[in-house]
């Protein structure tokens, strides 16, 4: 499974239309493309299920890279010159000719893998990241919206990711076998435990209460706050955005639990503008704080990343209740009510 012979079986039909195909594919494991799919939910479908799959998702990531770096394995295009780097648009100067395993089920050579165990920051290959946060995303997209149209398109994503990570030389077979495992498993543990139990119904309806003190309340604290802290500790510095995200919707969604959770509702128009306002903020809040320097440090990364995470969900949702684009649940309303009986009195 660590043989380079099915990446070039793959790239043996490398055309222009393919590789326009398979890039279109693949930008779907990036920030750029599946943030702005979660805002789209968040803000025009439900708002409970789009923060819903945002954790998902984070978590997937966090434990893809906890196992990449675990595991400390090279990619197909680093131990085969011939393999063609489709996705990079420049000539494979790889210091390896094909020094994957020797048979199907064999390791990749000693000596390879010591190699690049001794880069610094070096871009490890399996588990497959794409695969996982793909996999992981859109069975959860699918169970939680049951359109056929919904379930189709996660199927064929979830077969043509692994396909394409391999067509791009990106990734092993065992790499994306990994990512696919790794989808699965954190799909069903959130299903589970949060989805299907009644956590997440009591925390949206209930909010999150920290006083008085309880065991509970000592696991919501560790999770909202401290453990977005521990991982930013643990992963390598050139990942230090993630647990940033982590943090910055942690944060909104405490707050916004005070204030009262939006409802789904609205008229369409609504529904795009609460969206296109979300988007706006997300790309600009991120382009104007990398321009300021907020990307040059592990450190400033992850505050930028705090930072853009509760402007597009906090900061969205304040904006479209002030412009009547939402309202807020029951809950807030009546304290609003008790807060002008007790000024009337």
């Amino acid at each position: 499974m660590f043989q380079t012979e099915i990446i070039h079986f793959l790239q043996l039909f490398e055309s222009s239309l393919l590789n326009l195909f398979f890039k279109a594919i693949n930008s779907a494991g990036y920030d750029y493309v599946y943030i702005p799919l979660l805002l789209i939910i968040i803000f025009g479908i439900s708002f409970r299920k789009g923060l819903y799959l945002f954790h998902v998702s984070l978590w997937t990531v966090f434990a893809t890279i906890f196992l990449k770096e675990y595991f400390a394995l090279p990619r197909p295009c680093d131990v085969d010159f011939h393999v063609k780097l489709i996705n990079r648009n420049y000539q494979n100067s790889a210091k390896f000719d094909s020094m994957g395993a020797s048979h199907f089920l064999g390791r990749l050579p000693d000596d390879v893998v010591t190699y690049f165990r001794n880069i610094k920051y070096y871009s490890y290959g399996f588990p497959s990241g794409h695969v996982s946060l793909n996999t992981a995303l859109w069975i959860s997209i699918s169970q939680l919206f049951q359109q056929l149209w919904v379930k189709t398109l996660a199927i064929a994503l979830i077969v043509l990711m692994p396909i394409t990570r391999m067509y791009l030389g990106e990734h092993f077979l065992a790499d994306v076998l990994g990512g696919l495992l790794i989808g699965v498993f954190f799909m069903l543990l959130f299903y589970y435990t949060v989805y299907k139990s009644d956590l997440m119904k009591d925390t949206f309806s209930r909010g999150v209460t920290f006083f008085p003190f309880s065991p509970k309340a000592l696991i919501l604290l560790s999770y909202f706050f401290i453990i977005p802290l521990i991982i930013y500790w643990m992963l390598p510095p050139n990942h230090a955005s993630f647990p940033g995200n982590l943090l910055g919707i942690n944060v909104s969604f405490i707050l916004l639990t005070v204030k009262g959770i939006p409802l789904d509702g609205g008229t369409p128009f609504q529904k795009t503008i609460r969206v296109l306002i979300a988007l706006f903020l997300f790309f600009n809040t991120n382009f104007l704080l990398k321009k300021l320097g907020f990307n040059e440090s592990p450190s400033l990364a992850f505050i930028r990343a705090s930072i853009v995470s509760f402007t597009m969900i906090y900061v969205t949702t304040g904006l479209s209740v002030k412009l009547h684009l939402y309202q807020r649940n029951d809950r807030h309303n009546k304290h609003k009510a008790i807060k002008k009986l007790h000024k009337a009195a």
